[in-house]
């Protein structure tokens, strides 16, 4: 198992300096320096990750993939700039194309500035435009983006068997919970007009809410 485990970690090297030759020698198109970014990063490379990232947009200023793979780096770091992640993410798109992913991570990352307005607004254009198979679930899991985001209180104003709504000051219009994702015997005890706790992740046209527990 230690002989196959050191194996599998040469490949993964020598596939590394394969790429960085390639990339030293002019490659062109975003795929290698962004294959070699992502590589470093899982060893916890970081500023690796940032100087390659760099270099490719130095020689590439307008390519929309290294922004949007800047953009992810940037978000893992402790404290991430987020003027210079909006920057990027506003850079990894167009008006007018099909760079839905794209504008997807912007609005998260409006909601977590609290731009709210235009958080919503770039919602409604993801909803009304992108194929209808784009994002129509919450994920079970968090993002860069979500991962920050804190826990909110709220009031539940309509219940249903299998979802809530609640008014909260988290948004401007009451956000939708579905019973999957959040512990069902704690949805279950809900009643409407109770204080909740909750977590906020996103789909093609919203926030939505997770994890809901009555208010402690």
């Amino acid at each position: 198992m230690e002989a196959r485990f050191r194996s599998e970690i040469d490949q993964e090297d020598k596939a590394l300096r394969a790429l960085e030759q390639a990339h030293s020698s002019g490659a062109r198109g975003s795929g290698t320096p962004i294959r070699i970014a992502r590589m470093h990063e899982a060893r916890g490379r970081r500023d690796d990750a940032s100087k390659i990232l760099r270099e490719a947009l130095a020689r590439s200023p307008d390519d929309k993939p290294l922004h949007s793979a800047m953009a992810h780096h940037l978000m893992k770091l402790e404290q991430p700039d987020f003027d210079t992640v909006a920057d990027h993410l506003r850079r990894s798109f167009t008006m007018g194309d099909r760079a839905f992913e794209q504008r997807f991570d912007l609005a998260q990352l409006l909601f977590l500035r609290g731009a709210i307005e235009d958080c919503r607004n770039l919602f409604a254009d993801i909803d009304e435009r992108a194929p209808d198979e784009f994002r129509k679930m919450t994920p079970r899991s968090d993002n860069v983006f979500t991962a920050l985001l804190p826990s909110y209180r709220g009031t539940i104003t309509s219940l249903k068997p299998s979802y809530a709504f609640i008014r909260s000051a988290a948004y401007i219009s009451d956000i939708f919970g579905h019973r999957s994702m959040s512990d069902v015997d704690s949805f279950d005890d809900l009643s409407i007009g109770e204080e909740v706790t909750f977590r906020l992740r996103f789909n093609r046209s919203r926030p939505t809410a997770v994890d809901i527990q009555p208010g402690r």
